[in-house]
């Protein structure tokens, strides 16, 4: 740490106390792992670190949470999902609603339950969408189901039963985008062999781009080491360089627009990127003519 400080490397400082606290945390010191990340917590608000800011959040929440500082648990993982949205932060929302979800149901605090459930569903549809392999996405439906599970039965538990029967029938409704997902969907009606090429160039190229970048991420080469020792252990970091998305956000804006330029005045059912929203109790009803 003292060389993080030499070098004013504030990024790598805020590790090194997050991973003390981790360390510290795990020998069950609590009160000397709370210490550090509150550290290291003050170092990421300093330097505008937002998801470094979300992840210290919700490593102190599980701390508080194994030392039975419940109340200060779940207001550190609400705290973290202030920052962390399913849109901005998804990685870092699953994690913090799942464990507030799970906490806030420990205890029975159903609303709370529910609350941190429905951050970490949301979070999980963006990764879903987002993720670079269909085996990644496979995964990442498999850890929702936990909160998809939660959640049903902390609506059973208040008596809103509507809201399980929606949840249930939305989890359905990802396994089913999970399946089409795979199939290469075509637009219907009068569209012409130029638009289809173009489509499929478009497509092409995303699933190219996502092929590198997924090997990129798998072998993603290591920008520092640095050891720091403590009185019972010695702790490695490593920071790992994120593959560069760019170009996969160019392309795929540039498939967007295209679908709503060329494809969509034709066929207005076409969707490919196949968002999830909330199925409504009074839907199901009418479509099963109750």
């Amino acid at each position: 740490m003292e060389l993080y400080k030499t070098i004013r490397d504030k990024k790598g400082e805020r590790n090194t106390l997050g991973n003390l606290g981790s360390s510290y945390s795990s020998l069950e010191q609590f009160d000397i792992a709370i210490d550090y990340f509150q550290q290291s917590l003050e170092i990421a608000r300093n330097i505008g670190d937002l998801q470094g800011e979300a992840s210290t959040l919700y490593s102190l929440g599980n701390t508080y949470q194994k030392s039975q500082q419940i109340s200060q648990a779940i207001q550190a993982y609400r705290d973290s999902l202030k920052i962390a949205t399913p849109s901005t932060l998804p990685s870092e929302c699953f994690i913090a609603g799942l464990h507030l979800g799970n906490l806030a149901f420990k205890v029975e605090s159903w609303q709370i339950a529910i609350e941190g459930y429905i951050s970490a569903i949301e979070a999980t549809d963006t990764i879903f969408d987002n993720a670079l392999s269909d085996h990644f996405g496979e995964k990442v439906i498999s850890a929702g189901i936990e909160a998809y599970f939660g959640i049903v039965q902390a609506y059973i538990n208040t008596y809103q039963y509507v809201k399980a029967i929606e949840y249930v029938e939305r989890s359905k409704a990802r396994s089913l985008t999970k399946n089409l997902s795979y199939i290469e969907l075509c637009p219907k009606g009068n569209i012409s062999k130029t638009t289809n090429r173009e489509l499929r160039r478009l497509r092409q190229e995303i699933l190219s781009e996502r092929k590198q970048l997924e090997n990129e991420q798998r072998n993603g080469s290591l920008r520092r080491v640095a050891y720091q020792k403590t009185n019972h252990s010695e702790i490695i970091h490593s920071e790992i360089i994120p593959p560069d998305r760019t170009r996969l956000y160019h392309l795929q804006q540039q498939l967007d627009e295209f679908i709503l330029h060329n494809i969509t005045p034709i066929d207005l059912t076409f969707n490919l990127t196949q968002k999830i929203e909330t199925i409504l109790y009074s839907d199901i009803q009418s479509l099963k003519g109750v």
